[in-house]
């Protein structure tokens, strides 16, 4: 089971109690080692993909895409990080617009979509989400919805 929580330096943070991966700005850090440009990592049995507006986090069969450049995702993202669990959205991402949400949505099609805390979205595009409030998500493949999309703000 990983636990999916906001960091104290404002981040997300992920942990099963053996590894912790902080994602933060446009940084993936698992356990000591921090990246910060593209490429693919290996620690702990947790890999990390770093792409140029995504990182995708494998870690116990789950697939966890964390975006920190609102741009459009690059072919090779799409493609390799497309169908994933998770979709991770921080607060540094600036002002989320619905057409880039729904971008997002239509690259990486997540079962979870977590919102970060400080993260504004347009106004009206906001009101029509159905969100759900907690500071802790506990994962795990059977938590996840089989079918549809769950849409969680932690902080």
């Amino acid at each position: 089971m990983l636990a999916l929580k906001t960091a104290k330096s404002n981040g997300f943070e992920l942990t099963d109690r053996k590894v912790t991966v902080n994602l933060e700005n446009a940084k993936v850090a698992l356990g000591d080692e921090v990246f910060e440009s593209t490429g693919e990592y290996e620690i702990g049995g947790v890999e990390a993909v770093y792409g140029q507006n995504a990182a995708l986090i494998v870690w116990e069969q789950l697939q966890l895409v964390y975006v920190f450049n609102l741009q459009a995702p690059t072919p090779f993202e799409k493609e390799q990080f497309a169908t994933c669990d998770i979709l991770l959205l921080p607060d540094t991402l600036g002002e989320l617009a619905k057409n880039i949400y729904t971008e997002l949505l239509d690259a990486y099609d997540p079962r979870l979509v977590v919102f970060h805390k400080g993260l504004t979205m347009e106004k009206s595009f906001q009101e029509g989400l159905k969100l759900t409030e907690t500071n802790l998500v506990k994962i795990t493949e059977q938590t996840l919805p089989i079918e549809g999309r769950d849409l969680v703000v932690v902080g």
